[in-house]
């Protein structure tokens, strides 16, 4: 519970960040917290979830071979 909100803590961190203009901090504590950014190689994965930052929204995602598929943010796919 108490790594939950860390995590979510961090997400609204690092989206208001990225609202006021400071992607690159942004993304720096985005990849810190474990999460793929826009312009990172996606890994070939089959099921696998990961964080994913797309320069505004920090998200989790499901990754089936080449398709990619949004299914929230879950707490348990960052570092926090």
């Amino acid at each position: 519970m108490e790594d939950d909100a860390r995590a979510w803590g961090l997400k609204d961190r690092i989206e208001s960040l990225a609202d006021l203009g400071d992607g690159e901090q942004a993304r720096r504590l985005a990849h810190e917290a474990g999460a793929l950014c826009a312009g990172d190689s996606i890994p070939f994965a089959d099921g696998a979830y990961a964080a994913l930052f797309d320069g505004r929204e920090l998200t989790t995602v499901r990754i089936d071979g080449p398709d990619i598929q949004d299914v929230g943010f879950r707490p348990e796919s960052i570092r926090a």
